[in-house]
């Protein structure tokens, strides 16, 4: 979540939240983000710190992203993904290597053709002295 300070062995996230005159402003790195009242302001250091959600979000988009953590779908939606993408990461190994065995395989049959080719052409060469 953007850049960080080292203080000693830790990372430090810089965050800087100011009491506005209509409401809250917090910046984190560089994202900057307005909130009008306490309440939010928690809401928001949850979503944008806790699940490091950098982009913009509306009022209604952190309340709901706070109650699919509350009912739990957020943890069931984000298990779901994650299975997803193992599936999707063993089918990208299988076709991996099902490809470099077929590289493998053409290779050595270039290789053979080489072969033949450069014998065809010694010939030549003999037969043409």
């Amino acid at each position: 979540m953007g850049r960080t300070v080292k203080h000693g062995s830790e990372e430090l996230l810089k965050i800087t939240v100011k009491t506005l005159a209509n409401g809250y402003g917090m910046t984190i790195e560089e994202n900057e983000y307005m909130y009008f009242s306490r309440e939010k302001l928690l809401s928001g250091i949850i979503v944008h710190l806790g699940l490091e959600h950098e982009d913009y979000m509306s009022v209604d988009g952190i309340d709901e992203v706070l109650n699919d953590i509350m009912d739990g779908s957020l943890l069931k939606s984000y298990i779901e993904e994650n299975d997803c993408l193992k599936r999707e990461l063993q089918k990208l190994k299988k076709d991996h290597k099902r490809l470099n065995e077929e590289y493998f395989k053409l290779y050595d049959q270039y290789c053979d053709l080489k072969k033949v080719v450069e014998k065809k052409n010694k010939k030549s060469k003999k037969i043409k002295k």
